[in-house]
C-alpha cells in the first residue's frame, strides 16, 4: 500500500511540474511570437489557438475517450467552450501589449474572482483570513498596474488596454472553472476518467470552432493578419518549427493538468505555492528576454512589490483555505465524500482543478 501511495505521489508531482513548466514556456513562446510578427495580431488566433489545439492533438487519438462521451457532458461543455476561447483571445491581446510577466500578475486575481464565485454561486464558506488574502492580492494587483501605466517609454492607453483585456481574460476563466466545478462534481459510472473525456470534447469542439474561423476569415486575410506583420529576418522555416514546438508545448500543458485532475490533486497550499513559482519566474524572465525590444516587459520597484504581493497573497489563500477545510472536518460528526473542492486554490493557468475532499455533514 505505502508503494502504491508513494508511485501515485510521485507521478502526481511529475505531472503537476510538467503543467507548470509548461505553462511558463508556452506564455514565453506568446511574447516572442509577437516579436518574431506572425502573431502580432490578436484577430489572426493563432497564439490563442495553442492550447486548444494542442489539447486536441494530444487527445484525438484515445479511443477509450470516445466511446464514453455523453450528450449531458456535450451540451454542458459549451458554454465552457465559448468562456475558454474568449479567454485565449483576451489573454493574447494582453500579453501583447503589456506582456508576459505582468499578465502574470494579473492572471493572479483569478484567486479572488474564484474566491468569490465559489462564494456566491457554490456557496462556499471563506474564512476572514481567506477574505484577508483577497484583498492582499486586490491591492497588490492594483500596484503592480499603476506601475504599468508608469512605465516609461511605454503608452498608457496602450498599457490600459492590455492591462482590462487581461482582467477580462482572467474573468472568463473564472467562468470556466466555477462550471468545470459544477460538472465534474455530477456523478460518473463510466470507465474512462470524467476530466479526461471533458478534455478531449472541449478540445475537439473548439478546435472545430477555430478551423471554421481560420477558414472563413484568417485564410482569406493571410497576407493582413501574418504576411505582413512578420520581422525582417523571419523565415517561413523559424516559424514553422518555433509553432510545432509551441502545440506540443501546450498540448503537454493541457494533458498534464487533465491527468493530475484524474489522479487526484496536491493540496491548497502545494497549489499556491506552484502559483506564486509561476509567477515569479515570469516576471523575471520576461523581462530578461523581453526588455531590450519590448519596454512593457520592463520591470520596475513598484511592480517588484506587487508581484511579491500578488505571491504572499496566493499563500496566505491556499494556507488560510487549507486551514479552513481542516476546521470544517473536525466541527462536524460524520463524513461524506464531495467533489465541491477548492476550485479556487488550483493551478490557475487552465480549466479548473477538481480535488475529492472529506467534508463532514
Amino acid at each position: 500500500a505505502m508503494a502504491n501511495v508513494s508511485s501515485e505521489r510521485r507521478v502526481f508531482i511529475i505531472t503537476n511540474v510538467c503543467f507548470m513548466v509548461a505553462g511558463i514556456t508556452q506564455t514565453l513562446m506568446n511574447s516572442q511570437f509577437d516579436d518574431m510578427g506572425f502573431a502580432k495580431k490578436s484577430e489572426n488566433f493563432i497564439n490563442a489557438m495553442g492550447n486548444p489545439v494542442g489539447q486536441f492533438l494530444f487527445a484525438v487519438f484515445d479511443l477509450r475517450l470516445w466511446k464514453n462521451w455523453h450528450t449531458q457532458l456535450v451540451l454542458y461543455a459549451v458554454p465552457i467552450v465559448v468562456f475558454e476561447l474568449g479567454c485565449n483571445l483576451f489573454s493574447q491581446i494582453s500579453i501583447a501589449r503589456v506582456g508576459s510577466g505582468m499578465f502574470q500578475v494579473i492572471y493572479s486575481f483569478v484567486v479572488v474572482l474564484n474566491g468569490l464565485l465559489s462564494h456566491f454561486c457554490l456557496g462556499r464558506h471563506l474564512g476572514w483570513g481567506s477574505w484577508l488574502a483577497v484583498f492582499f492580492i486586490c491591492g497588490a494587483v492594483a500596484l503592480s498596474a499603476m506601475a504599468q501605466m508608469a512605465l516609461p517609454g511605454s503608452d498608457s492607453t496602450t498599457q490600459a488596454v492590455g492591462l482590462v483585456a487581461g482582467l477580462i481574460s482572467t474573468a472568463f476563466v473564472s467562468a470556466v472553472y466555477v462550471m468545470s466545478n459544477f460538472l465534474l462534481a455530477t456523478p460518473w459510472e463510466k470507465s474512462a476518467p470524467k476530466p479526461m473525456v471533458l478534455a478531449q470534447i472541449v478540445g475537439v469542439m473548439e478546435t472545430v470552432v477555430i478551423s471554421i474561423y481560420m477558414v472563413s476569415y484568417v485564410l482569406p486575410n493571410w497576407q493582413r493578419l501574418v504576411v505582413d506583420e512578420i520581422a525582417p529576418g523571419t523565415t517561413s522555416l523559424s516559424i514553422a518549427l518555433w509553432y510545432t514546438a509551441y502545440l506540443l508545448v501546450c498540448g503537454v500543458h493541457q494533458y498534464s493538468f487533465y491527468f493530475s485532475c484524474s489522479l487526484g490533486p496536491a493540496g491548497a497550499v502545494t497549489a499556491g505555492v506552484n502559483k506564486c513559482v509561476q509567477t515569479a519566474i515570469l516576471f523575471f524572465l520576461s523581462s530578461a528576454f523581453f526588455c531590450d525590444t519590448n519596454p512593457s516587459q520592463c520591470l520596475s520597484t513598484a511592480k517588484i512589490w506587487g508581484a511579491i504581493g500578488v505571491c504572499v497573497g496566493v499563500l496566505l489563500y491556499g494556507f488560510f483555505g487549507a486551514l479552513e477545510g481542516r476546521g470544517a472536518r473536525v466541527q462536524s460528526p460524520r463524513s461524506r465524500q464531495s467533489l465541491l473542492g477548492t476550485m479556487e486554490s488550483a493551478d490557475l493557468d487552465g480549466p479548473i482543478e477538481i480535488r475529492e475532499k472529506t467534508v463532514e455533514a
